[in-house]
């Protein structure tokens, strides 16, 4: 993980306190932070929980921290943690979801207006499902798009076409 990266000598004095797996989820939120000092890597070995240290024993406390404020940076770093995990799960998903949502609406300015099958078709070549892109676009604050409902042509069967539009503004 660190092959590519370039950071103080003496960093990885204080990785080797760590037990192995610890190491690998302190590098990680050392890269995601994108702060690769050992004045970080130092507060995340105070943070650690003895059981993954290396020695099992703390180490050395730091100047000015109490016992009290040192549980409260260790529950603190587990939630920020578990908040890490969650938003790393969700990042590729939010991405395409823009970027989709994004094409949907250069095609509408594009077009004026369009029915759900004809951006399926004429936008994605009917390679991608709309659902999300649609619902995140009318739910967005303000709504980027509307959504009318017309009968179909000649008393076709079927539901009524819906129909999307570029919010004026």
């Amino acid at each position: 993980m660190l092959k590519d990266q370039h950071f103080a000598a003496n960093l990885g004095s204080v990785l080797r306190k760590l037990k192995p797996t610890r190491q690998v989820e302190c590098v990680e939120l050392m890269l995601t932070a994108n702060n690769m000092t050992v004045a970080y890597a130092e507060a995340l070995l105070a943070a650690t929980p003895p059981h993954l240290l290396v020695s099992e024993k703390r180490p050395r406390k730091l100047s000015g921290v109490t016992a009290e404020q040192m549980v409260k940076m260790e529950r603190e770093m587990g939630n920020l943690q578990g908040q890490l995990k969650l938003v790393e799960k969700s990042y590729g998903q939010d991405v395409l979801l823009l970027e989709l949502s994004n094409r949907m609406l250069a095609f509408l300015r594009e077009r004026g207006q369009a029915t759900r099958s004809q951006i399926s078709v004429e936008c994605f070549r009917g390679k991608v499902l709309l659902d999300a892109s649609l619902e995140h676009l009318l739910a967005s604050t303000p709504p980027k798009i509307t959504v009318r409902w017309d009968e179909r042509a000649g008393s076709a069967p079927g539901a009524p076409l819906r129909v999307y539009r570029l919010v004026a503004g």
